[in-house]
This record gives C-alpha cells, structure tokens and sequence, in this order.
C-alpha cells in the first residue's frame, strides 16, 4: 500500500478503537463506575489514562475534544477520586494532577490548574508516606516531575515545598554502585533495575527534566549518575538493556547464594518495551541528548534506535499495548523521527500501526498474552494505548507524549540546591572521616563520588581512615539490594545449620568459601570506640563489613578470624588450610589449632559470612 493508503487504514482503526471506547466516557456509566469499589481513575489503565487518549484524538479531530472535557469533569469532581490507595503517576492518584495539567494545554481553563494545585494538597500526606519505590510509574521520580510541571504553570510556595521534600529523598535513597548510582533497593530483582518504568532510565528522566526547569546542576549530576549506573548492564550483543527483574519462581539455590549475574542470565528475558528494554532506555536518552548535547547519548540513542527498528519488523511477540508491548516502541521511534528530523523513523511508526491493525484483524485482539485484552480500555494496558499511538502517528511532529512527560517552560526559578551541596551529601555518607581530615574540602565540589575516591586514593591512599572507608564503599557498590539478601539468608540458614552440625571429619573435608558481600580491613589506629576489652593486636584492629537486607553493617573481630577467613580465600579443604596454613604460624598443636579453627568456622556459617563452596 501507499503512504496514504496506509493513513486511510490506521485513520480507520483510530476511529474504530474511539467507537469501542464512547461508552466508558458516557456520563451515567462514569458516575455508576466511579461508584464502584476499587474503580481505577489512575493514568495506567483506568478512567484518566482513556481521556488523555481522546485529548490526543482530539488533536487531531477537535470533535472529540467535548467527549474528553466532559468524562473529566465527571471524574475530577467525584468525591472518589479522594479516596486513593496509591499515590503516583502512572498507577495511582497523581496521575489526575497530570491529567489536569493536559486538560489546562489543550483548553486554556484556568480551572483545571486550580483543581491540580487542590488534588495535590489532598494528596499531599499520601505522597509523601504511602509511596515506597522510587521509579517514574509508580514511585516518586514520577511524582516529582508532575508537580514541578504543575509548579511551572502556577507557582505555590506549598507545591515548591513538597517539590523539595520529594528531591530530598530521592538523594536520600541513592547509593553508590560500581558505576553511577542507583535506586530502587525493594524490588524482585538481580539488581536496581533498568528501563523507564521501574529503574535507571525513569528516574533519569524525571531528574533531567526538574534539574532543566530549576536550572539545578546539582539534580542534573544525579540524573547522569543513574544513566551510568544504566550502563553497566547494557548488552552491546543485543543492543538492549537488561531486564534485571526476576519474575521465575524457580531460582536455583545456588545461583542465590552466589549471585552472579552470569547464573541469573538464564533468568533474564531481552523484552524490548517501554518498560523495559531499549524503547524506553532509549527514549530517556533521546531526551538527555537534547538537553545536554553529550555524545554519549547520542550513540547510546542510535542503538536504541537500531535495536527497535529491527523489532518492529521481526513482530516476534503478539502485543501491541503501549507498556509492554510494540506500540511503546512505536512511540520511541516516532519521537526520534522528530527530534532528528528523520522521516524514515516515523514511516516505521506508521508502518508498525498498520501492522497493528492487521494483527487485530487475524487474531481480534491486541495481545494475545491476557485473555480478556480486548476488553482493557486501559492507556498503556489496553485499547486506549492502541489509539493513543494511532492518533499520535497521524499527527504532525509532537515533541511530548505520555511515555515521557516533558516540562517545556523555561526556567523560572532559583535551583532546589547549591553549587556542590548534593555532591558534597553523597561523599559524606561514604567518606565522611576522610573528608573531615582534609583541610581543603572545596575539591569535592565538581566531581562525583567515583572521581572523588579516585582522588582521595592519590591524597591518602595509605591513611586507615581511608582504608576502612573505602572498604566499607566497596561493599555498598556491591550491595544487590533488600531482596537478594533476604532470599539469601534464608537458602544459608538451612545450608549452614546443617553443616554446623556435620562432624569435626566432614567439615575438614570441606572447602568453604566467603559469600558474597562480606569484606574484611584491617587499620593500625580503631575505627570504633575503644573500650578495656579492646586490646589492639600487634598487627591493628580488624573489621568484617557484610551486606544485609537493610544495607550494610560493621564489627570488629580478632586478627585470628582475618587470617582464617584469608586462607579460606585458597579454596583448599579446611584441614588442608589448618595444616599447610596456619598451624606453621602457631606454636600450639595441630589437634588444639584444629578445635579452635572449627569453633571458629561453625560461628562464621552462623553468622552467614561463610558457606561450603
């Protein structure tokens, strides 16, 4: 078919998927759904998300612009919506300041903004203490980039102050990783997840996009610090991000106790969406490009881009909703075509469309994955998210779309933080002492945490202060958040009090080894309070640091228990190390070392830092 053949066939598929969804706006039926328990009004897939779709129709025909303004004047003035469990953008109560926010662009009413700023008070105590995660869909990376865009529309001195309350947290809940940082430490998952919904790529872009409206370099470092983060786990192979969720309920003991992301490649899907994968791990950078010009995500894009080009002509998966499906990529892909002038991308979007519709046609639904699909009006669950990405491909160049809300006014007002202040808050929650011993502390201000040590390496690399923090950082950046650790300690427990209760014999025969997140240093001056019972050994003092669900903690132990957990590194039998290793270093018998050593070994499978290898 033509070009224009092919508008004619997604022009009717639009109007079609329009058609299918009037009665969910009708007037009666919202007031009888609102009245429902657990009715959904959030942007995912409930009431919010199906007008936004008929505000982007609108667009194209304006005849549709009365269907949109009248379901939201019922829904916005329901005493329901007061009445929310969740409190976040995608899939919660925010979602409607957003919607308000669309409602204000598309009619100039002054009162959609007036009910934002009420919803947002009304929503104010849930946001702050009922949302967990930090993501864009449903944690509060999205729900600072919705009220700083409300807040660049109608500046509130309230707003500003929740605006900051958000930012606040979301510097407290970053850690350090091997590259970057990282966020999202509750989640199922091999590690703080990519991609645009749940991980790096989100929580990127909400950053990017306040750190621009406040013109605040320091929001901007962070945002740049997840994207690297982001990196660590691209795959050049497949020129995709990897989905770090684990969704099998099968993981094997062993790939838990040792956590190895070359065990949990098995795992691992290469979904490609805008929750996951390229699409959106792209579309994040498309923007970071344009904002700060760098090369690298210049290059980072056009893989992306490669990768959802080859996708969209393979068809391997039959979804075409916008989260998880080819209408997310499609969405991507017509974004870029505007961004870099490239009509040939948007061609592919157009094409994806018609393809779209044709699969409807063979199989009467959008995604065969869920049985009752065709019945979803939901935006990026359902039929809504088809249309939206109909309507979004006959359209001219649009530069936002819900997939990645933008803030398009300019700056208008002073930054949320100093030059250096949030820098200056992430060194110190690592390298507190160290810093407090520099008489020069400005030199922190213009580098992030991973110069920063590499700086303080050359300063006093040698200084115990040093030694300890840096020891204590390395296992924070190995840190795979609250859920391995838990899942751990339960598979060792049962692994460990059996073998605490194996025989002095088996345990000689056995080769242990030192379980992942456990780092032992050594200091010549104390790094804790001293008390009597404290004698320094000849050699210093000696610390374990070990991972936990909650983070990471700290205690002292004998120089005996270095020197053992040192030779365990050998990987020999215990009785081979207590032969050959240490009784050398001794002048008690072997028999007596040998008791010591097994004393020592059934504490530490107690304690969870060792386990048979």
């Amino acid at each position: 078919m033509s070009m224009q053949e092919d508008k004619q066939v997604i022009l009717q598929g639009l109007y079609e998927l329009a058609a299918r969804l009037l009665p969910v706006m009708d007037k009666q039926q919202m007031i009888y759904d609102l009245g429902q328990p657990g009715v959904s009004v959030d942007l995912f897939n409930g009431k919010a998300g199906v007008i936004l779709f008929y505000l982007r129709l609108a667009e194209y025909d304006p005849a549709y612009l009365q269907v949109a303004l009248s379901a939201a004047d019922v829904l916005l003035s329901h005493p329901a919506i007061l009445q929310q469990q969740y409190f976040t953008l995608y899939t919660g109560a925010t979602g409607l300041l957003y919607l308000c926010i669309v409602l204000y662009e598309a009619t100039a009413y002054e009162q959609y903004l007036e009910r934002a700023h009420e919803l947002a008070a009304a929503f104010e105590y849930g946001i702050l203490n009922q949302v967990i995660q930090d993501d864009l869909i449903s944690g509060h990376a999205g729900n600072l980039l919705v009220l700083t865009r409300l807040y660049s529309y109608k500046r509130k001195a309230g707003l500003l102050s929740l605006i900051q309350r958000l930012a606040d947290r979301l510097v407290a809940h970053a850690r350090i990783a091997s590259q970057g940082l990282r966020w999202g430490h509750l989640k199922r998952s091999y590690d703080c997840l990519t991609g645009m919904s749940h991980g790096a790529s989100g929580i990127g872009h909400a950053l990017l996009q306040v750190s621009a409206y406040f013109g605040d370099e320091e929001l901007l470092s962070l945002a740049l610090q997840a994207w690297a983060y982001e990196m660590t786990y691209y795959d050049p192979d497949r020129r995709n991000w990897l989905d770090l969720r684990l969704t099998s309920t099968h993981l094997q003991e062993a790939d838990v106790v040792h956590w190895r992301l070359e065990d949990f490649r098995k795992y691992i899907s290469d979904v490609n969406a805008w929750a996951h994968g390229a699409a959106g791990a792209g579309l994040a950078r498309l923007h970071a490009w344009k904002v700060t010009g760098d090369p690298n995500f210049a290059e980072e894009c056009e893989q992306a881009i490669t990768r959802c080009l080859d996708d969209l002509v393979t068809l391997k998966r039959g979804d075409f909703t916008l989260c998880s499906g080819y209408a997310g990529v499609a969405m991507f892909v017509l974004e870029a075509a505007t961004s870099l002038n490239r009509p040939s991308l948007r061609e592919a979007a157009q094409q994806l469309a018609v393809n779209a519709i044709k699969y409807y046609g063979e199989h009467r639904t959008y995604n065969s994955y869920i049985s009752n699909a065709d019945s979803d009006p939901g935006l990026f669950s359902g039929l809504a998210g088809v249309g939206y990405l109909f309507a979004s491909v006959l359209l001219p160049d649009r530069r936002e779309h819900i997939t990645a809300p933008l803030i398009g006014i300019q700056r208008n007002d002073q930054p949320l933080y100093a030059p250096g202040e949030l820098r200056r808050r992430l060194f110190d929650r690592y390298y507190a002492r160290t810093l407090a011993k520099l008489v020069d502390r400005s030199l922190k201000i213009d580098m992030d945490i991973h110069s920063l040590e590499q700086l303080l390496k050359t300063l006093g690399g040698e200084d115990d202060t040093f030694t300890y923090e840096y020891s204590l950082t390395q296992v924070w950046k190995t840190h795979r958040g609250s859920w391995a650790y838990t899942q751990r300690a339960m598979i060792l427990a049962g692994i460990n009090d059996q073998l605490r209760r194996e025989t002095d014999i088996v345990l000689l025969d056995t080769v242990f080894e030192i379980v992942q997140g456990v780092e032992v240093c050594t200091t010549a001056q104390p790094m804790h309070p001293v008390g009597e019972e404290d004698k320094a050994d000849t050699e210093g003092y000696y610390y374990i640091h070990y991972a936990h669900p909650q983070g990471v903690n700290t205690f002292p132990v004998s120089r005996f228990t270095v020197v053992l957990l040192t030779a365990i590194g050998y990987s020999l039998p215990l009785g081979q190390l207590v032969r050959d290793m240490l009784h050398p270093k001794t002048d008690v018998s072997i028999a007596l070392l040998q008791q010591i050593v097994l004393a020592q070994i059934r504490r530490l499978l107690q304690e969870g830092f060792i386990t048979k290898q």
